[in-house]
């Protein structure tokens, strides 16, 4: 009884390995690292609404300041995906403008290399170590 159990188990174990290796990510895996510098104007646009350094004061929006950056990855692929509801929020723009756009339209303009170096960012700024 045991050794069937393991058995089954082990063969559950393999069959999710093999299907995590097909779970999509956002395209461009091959792309070179996004440098410090090249992610602070994407960094801005987070901020536009989760606030300095991803500490959001509204509560709608979260806080993503200090989460770990494998968990930031997964929101914006599923945002990505369109696993996650998109509600519209309101922004100020670079003109001062409010706009209106959900996390989905936002994830649509990243590539998996950006997503990466938005989270490490944030990871780091809830660290007190912000790029």
């Amino acid at each position: 009884m045991k050794v069937s159990v393991l058995i089954i188990v082990l063969a559950l174990g393999a069959s999710y390995c093999a299907f995590a290796q097909d779970i999509p990510t956002l395209p461009g895996k091959d792309l070179e690292p996004v440098s410090p510098e090249s992610v602070l104007p994407l960094a801005r646009v987070c901020e536009s609404c989760h606030g300095q350094d991803g500490q959001s004061t509204r509560d709608e929006v979260p806080v993503i300041a200090g989460k770990p950056a494998a968990e930031i990855v997964a929101a914006l692929e599923a945002f990505y995906y369109f696993e996650r509801h998109c509600p519209k929020v309101d922004y100020e723009n670079a003109e001062g403008a409010i706009e209106s756009r959900s996390m989905c339209d936002i994830t649509n303009e990243l590539n998996q290399q950006e997503a990466l170096a938005l989270a490490r960012y944030f990871e780091a700024a809830g660290n007190g170590s912000g790029q």
